[in-house]
């Protein structure tokens, strides 16, 4: 396997906002270009992430009906931005749009329905009093939710041929239709 091929690191996250920059550049005829950043920052290229005080299936409980799943997808992005914020070097004011990668796969590529707490891949945009403020000031109230690869439910053994071929993946497409809901 070739196709978004790990490591995920620091590098490769770098590469996929590059790519959606160019996708944008591209669809608007040059006027909108997107200027990222990417953190945690690597100097080195070194995985490096942020660690949420609840594990993956805490935020997606199975079986969850929508009242929970709502409070828990309310509840990380509380997390999420919480946790970031503890870093000093965003100045979240530079920002406009927030992009969330998360460790793993996302709920919608699980065909073979056995990673039923994978997180899905949504914009969200909370109600009133559920915003984050960080940076002493900064309220937040959306971001995108992706995750770090769409590959699942497959054989990565390169001699053997893909149990479900349509299940190679990179996350180009899911960022690209993620933050068009935040445009």
């Amino acid at each position: 396997m070739t196709i978004g091929r790990p490591p995920h690191d620091y590098n490769y996250f770098v590469t996929q906002m590059e790519a959606l920059r160019y996708y944008y550049l591209a669809v608007s005829y040059g006027s909108f270009d997107a200027d990222y950043d990417v953190f945690p920052q690597s100097e080195t290229g070194n995985f490096s992430a942020y660690t949420l005080p609840n594990q993956m299936r805490y935020y997606n409980p199975p079986g969850a009906n929508d009242v929970q799943m709502i409070s828990r997808f309310e509840e990380y992005f509380q997390d999420i931005f919480t946790t970031a914020d503890q870093d000093d070097a965003i100045d979240f004011s530079q920002y406009e749009h927030f992009i969330v990668i998360h460790a793993g796969s996302d709920y919608q590529h699980d065909v073979n329905g056995d990673t039923p707490v994978d997180i899905p891949s949504f914009f969200i945009t909370v109600g009133t009093n559920k915003e984050v403020t960080v940076d002493n000031g900064i309220v937040i109230n959306h971001a995108c939710n992706v995750p770090e690869t769409i590959t699942q439910d497959i054989s990565f053994d390169p001699n053997e041929s893909p149990t479900y071929f349509y299940d190679y993946g990179v996350i180009n497409a899911v960022l690209v239709h993620e933050f068009g809901h935040s445009l």
